[in-house]
């Protein structure tokens, strides 16, 4: 490889008039003696000014993107170092080049903008700004990617700017001040370097994570001066926002740029407009809880008919270890080979019929990846389906205690085989759906039978969970259960959205931490909403579970649970320690709270059904941020609002997501609020204090909603906690599913 430098152009967004939709009104490019100008309808757009420095920053504090001096004659491609899904990734600029001259081009259909830097002809970069139905999109790239593969695009900032979005994001929703990379990957455990076990975690591989690591990282954000941003790049890259005065976007694709500029009305418009996802999830997922139970048939079993008794409204049953489970140095973990286990789950196609006249749904578990020790992936090795290493041998991953190959989702034949096996084994069983689980695991050097397709190698890493969503919407689809089939992700991309029924949030830790705890699904799920997925979920309770550091209080349990009713799924999760973690079904308080919640969680279906119905038709988020509705929350944003939404148009939701906290300050946009609980009415803009005693979370609605009389009745659900602390029956730590049980 000859010499890798970086090209750096900068693009400064002005002051944006308001439009009444989102549209591409016509724009045109106006040349000065030393910039340019990019007007949309006559309003100034953008300037691209030249001359930045030559100076290369500093090393970074990011343990995911480091630039360092090096001398020009070394070549710095990217060094990736990956362990159970965690990256550390060291990534060098030996050169980092202003290109300060530049000419422009009109075309019959774009104009085109060639930039390069003083004696260095071979850095050309050529940008084109086209039109299309409802952007303005800028394409093109270097010349010669093999000497300059890093491209920096920089924005203008504004001091009191704030963007949000960038994928899934956990820690912070506001996204100015911070780094935020381009690679999937775990999110991490903790995800808090100043906690010194976050650091004793992350000696093996980065495993501690940060606050920008994440299952799904995403090149878009939406910023309070009227503008979205959005990026296809499937290349190693970054969304740095921690200048004051401009928003830095990085890719290695410098060959194949790709980005789009959308303006808008409002917030609503451009977040309407950045989702692509639609109606998807079928009416039976509203009716109840899904329980998340394991152990076999009777235990399943068992568990449904001590849900039942106790008045619990379920509306499925989520067995992960259907396929059946192994024995590793890490305990007991599931055996990747996806088919039915007749041995642990015997009778189990006759259970599910019988519970689905019930109107009970049993749904699975399935990854992109299979044992080498099952019998699945040894009757098809050599059939090319499976992702090779440099050699042409099957890559083979250690997942912590056994091993696993990954499907070469590019390879169109390996994905209709998968596909195929999804509709045999899942479907054809009868399962209602399940947890498409991974997708963020693929090593950089991983070699795909259809990497032509691609950039580079290693993009296939960042494009591979839509690969996977793609064939589970696929499988869904050729089998006609489209409508009736729940399906969910966690790892993602820009494309995701329009493959995957919904997402949820991860594996969030069994504790209250603003980190990796309960709070961050609500950062995920607005973050999400804003970047094109608006329909997630969580693990109530939380899943990773690590006594005597963190483990599910009863408490976590319920004030999750009361939090769920307010999103699209209930779904719980026993936790990667079972045995470690109060369950619903631990007592006879828990029993009866979960009664509770799952009865008000149908009530409300009638309204989540027609915010469903409203995400198929406008693509607005079920869960939304306040300013999607109210602008002038968004300018200047208040950091309590990270933690509240909008569940449809009419409720505002401020979960408790802090342990012993009976009351909560919430801010209430300019409307009239009923508060759920009590019926007082308030007036917003304002911020309030609410009581939030167990079961009645900070939940207001509008006073002009059509709904109100369904929001009184949910209103006038009153919970009776019995005092009884263990429910006669199944103990909670009895019998095999209870040990350690991780995916």
């Amino acid at each position: 490889m000859g010499l890798h430098a970086a090209a750096v152009c900068s693009l400064l967004l002005c002051g944006l008039a308001s439009v009444r939709a989102v549209l591409a009104p016509s724009f045109r490019i106006v040349q000065t003696n030393d910039s340019f100008q990019l007007f949309l309808q006559e309003d100034l757009l953008a300037r691209l000014c030249l001359g930045l420095s030559t100076a290369l920053p500093g090393p970074s504090s990011s343990t995911t993107a480091r630039e360092t001096r090096r001398h020009s004659w070394e070549p710095a491609p990217p060094q990736y170092r990956e362990t159970d899904g965690n990256f550390i990734i060291n990534d060098t600029t030996t050169e980092r080049l202003a290109l300060t001259q530049f000419e422009v081009t009109q075309l019959d259909v774009a104009t085109a903008i060639t930039l390069w830097a003083p004696d260095r002809a071979d850095s050309r970069v050529t940008l084109r700004f086209s039109k299309s139905t409802d952007t303005v999109d800028v394409g093109g790239g270097a010349e010669r990617p093999d000497l300059y593969n890093r491209l920096w695009l920089r924005l203008h900032a504004q001091g009191d700017e704030t963007v949000f979005g960038g994928g899934e994001q956990y820690t912070f929703f506001n996204l100015r001040g911070r780094n935020y990379p381009i690679w999937t990957r775990e999110q991490g455990i903790l995800r808090d370097p100043t906690n010194p076990l976050t650091w004793i975690i992350s000696l093996d591989g980065g495993a501690g994570g940060s606050y920008d690591t994440t299952y799904w990282p995403q090149a878009s954000f939406l910023s309070s001066r009227g503008y979205y941003f959005d990026s296809s790049a499937g290349e190693l890259g970054a969304l740095n926002f921690s200048a004051a005065d401009h928003h830095e976007f990085y890719t290695q694709g410098v060959g194949a740029l790709s980005v789009r500029l959308a303006v808008g009305a409002g917030p609503l418009e451009l977040v309407q407009w950045t989702n692509t996802g639609r109606q998807l999830l079928p009416d039976w997922a509203s009716d109840g809880v899904v329980l998340g139970v394991q152990g076999g048939t009777d235990v399943m079993l068992q568990r449904y008919e001590q849900a039942k008794t106790a008045g619990i409204r379920v509306a499925g049953l989520w067995i992960q270890d259907w396929a059946g489970r192994q024995d590793t140095t890490f305990g007991q973990r599931l055996f990747w080979n996806w088919r039915w286990n007749e041995t642990l789950y015997p009778r189990l196609d006759e259970a599910i019929k019988s519970l689905d006249k019930e109107d009970v749904k049993v749904l699975a578990y399935i990854n992109p990846h299979l044992n080498v020790e099952g019998d699945i992936y040894l009757n098809n090795t050599g059939k090319g389906y499976f992702l090779t290493d440099t050699a042409g041998d099957d890559y083979v991953l250690d997942f912590g205690g056994f091993r696993a190959a990954t499907v070469d989702l590019l390879n169109e034949a390996a994905g209709t085989w998968y596909q195929q096996l999804i509709q045999t084994n899942l479907l054809g069983l009868g399962m209602a759906g399940w947890m498409a689980d991974f997708g963020e695991y693929v090593p950089a050097d991983a070699v795909s039978s259809g990497a032509a397709a691609l950039s580079s190698p290693a993009a296939l890493h960042n494009v591979y969970p839509s690969l996977w969503g793609r064939t589970n919407r696929r499988a869904v689809i050729a089998a006609g259960r489209e409508n009736d089939t729940l399906f969910f992700v966690r790892a993602g991309n820009g494309e995701q959205a329009q493959h995957a029924a919904m997402s949820w949030s991860g594996d969030q830790n069994t504790d209250w931490t603003t980190t990796d705890g309960v709070a961050t699904t609500l950062v995920s799920a607005l973050s999400l909403a804003v970047t094109g997925c608006g329909l997630n979920h969580f693990d109530i309770g939380g899943y990773t579970t690590q006594q005597p550091f963190f483990w599910r209080s009863e408490e976590l349990l319920l004030r999750s649970a009361e939090y769920a009713l307010f999103t699209p799924v209930m779904r719980t999760h026993e936790g990667s320690r079972p045995a470690s973690n109060v369950q619903w079904y631990s007592s006879a308080r828990t029993l009866a709270f979960f009664a509770h919640v799952s009865r008000a969680f149908a009530a409300l279906a009638p309204y989540t059904r027609a915010a469903l119905a409203e995400y198929g038709r406008d693509h607005t988020p079920l869960q939304r941020p306040t300013f999607l509705h109210y602008p002038d929350e968004l300018v200047p944003y208040r950091a309590e609002t990270a933690y509240q939404y909008l569940y449809g148009r009419d409720l505002l939701v401020a979960p408790v997501y802090r342990s012993g906290v009976t009351c909560r300050q919430l801010r209430l946009p300019a409307d009239r609020w009923v508060h759920l609980w009590s019926g007082r009415v308030w007036s917003g803009p304002a911020l309030v204090t609410v009581d939030a005693p167990l079961g009645q979370p900070p939940v207001f609605y509008r006073a002009a909603s059509q709904w109100a009389p369904l929001f009184e009745e949910i209103g006038n659900m009153t919970l009776m906690m019995p005092q009884t602390e263990r429910q006669p029956g199944l103990a909670a730590t009895s019998g095999p599913d209870q040990e350690g049980m991780i995916a």
